[in-house]
């Protein structure tokens, strides 16, 4: 479309008559805006955020079936597990409709389907007897049992909408492709009377080049995560 508009005003100004000189010197400067214009359009595109990548990824993947899921913008509200989370500005959450479990959503932060934030909450049907033993069994025996090298990059007590957690980031290296990735993980054990113990995970994954950006907006979700009270 910018280029079909530009050819009809260079059209426009060949036919009309005028001096060979005023012909140029337009001619010119419509080539220079031209290029103006064009330069502008590159860094306004070369621009946009990655907060707005997600909204691009989730869609084209909602849009492959109806069936496919339920997009959320600013908010996830789990009722079903009792909690909920802000999601990032820019962002969507694609969580799973009926008649599928609702137990969490996924924000995908770039083109890479492996690059995103999941949340989740679940019985604890394993009977995992703490945070810590949950993270280690589900995300760190099987790199261990694979045989991939591990770094661990955090392991801290902390806490999940006033609940304690467990977190812990490593970066290995996938057999799969040979690249490189970093999972953060925060994870959280819920008792409600007369109900059986839940898990909540919040968790990360993304390539070491983009773990700085992505950690803040994973922090921000994890700031936000709320437990809802149970009405029994």
């Amino acid at each position: 479309m910018l280029f079909q508009n530009w050819n009809n005003e260079i059209s426009k100004l060949l036919k009309k008559k005028r001096k060979p000189w005023k012909k140029n010197f337009i001619l010119s400067s419509l080539v220079i805006a031209f290029l103006l214009t064009l330069f502008i359009q590159i860094i306004m595109i070369g621009s946009i955020s990655c907060a707005n990548e997600p909204n691009q990824k989730v869609q084209s993947k909602a849009n492959l079936s109806k069936d496919n899921g339920i997009l959320y913008s600013k908010q996830y509200q789990n009722l079903n597990y009792l909690y909920s989370i802000l999601i990032p500005q820019g962002c969507s959450c694609l969580g799973s409709s009926a008649p599928n479990p609702n137990h969490g959503c996924i924000i995908y932060l770039s083109n890479n389907p492996e690059t995103n934030i999941y949340v989740d909450g679940s019985y604890n049907s394993a009977d995992f007897i703490s945070p810590g033993d949950y993270l280690w069994k589900i995300f760190i025996d099987k790199i261990f049992q694979e045989k991939m090298e591990i770094t661990v990059l955090i392991r801290v007590s902390t806490t999940l909408g006033g609940l304690e957690a467990e977190r812990i980031a490593f970066k290995y290296k996938q057999k799969s492709n040979n690249e490189t990735v970093i999972t953060d993980v925060v994870a959280a054990f819920r008792e409600e009377k007369g109900d059986s113990e839940m898990i909540y995970t919040a968790c990360l994954k993304t390539r070491p080049d983009r773990y700085q950006k992505d950690k803040e907006l994973f922090e921000n979700v994890l700031d936000s995560w709320k437990n809802l009270p149970c009405h029994k």
